[in-house]
């Protein structure tokens, strides 16, 4: 990974990783030393392996977000542009999710994370 927190350009493609703001805006330099740092998306790229295998084939996994919550009280997420996936499912999270909770979310859908919480969605689309 690159991983560099630098805002990504229009029409670049879509980096390794991403980081985003809990408002589903990329996060920019001044956003680190904000007090929202505690509440941030970590976008994955699956796609954007560069490592070959041992013969020459090309490796492609999930794209994930994942969503930090150190806040001490529930947030609620949006999920960035539908350039980085248009949706996505909850695999797993760290905190009890209410029955009332959807587990399937849509590109710049809303979703709750519960206060001192990781959760981790997959792309399906």
């Amino acid at each position: 990974f690159t991983g560099r927190p630098e805002p990504r350009a229009a029409g670049t493609p879509i980096p390794d990783v991403a980081w985003f703001a809990p408002d589903g805006r990329e996060m920019a330099g001044g956003d680190w030393d904000n007090h929202f740092g505690r509440a941030v998306t970590l976008f994955v790229n699956g796609e954007a392996i560069v490592e070959r295998g041992s013969h020459g084939e090309r490796h492609v996994d999930d794209s994930f977000l994942l969503l930090f919550n150190a806040h001490d009280e529930t947030l609620e997420f949006t999920i960035p542009p539908a350039d980085y996936g248009e949706k996505w499912e909850l695999v797993t999270a760290t905190a009890a999710v209410s029955g009332r909770e959807a587990t399937t979310v849509a590109a710049a859908g809303q979703i709750l994370v519960p206060d001192r919480s990781l959760m981790v969605l997959d792309r399906t689309v």
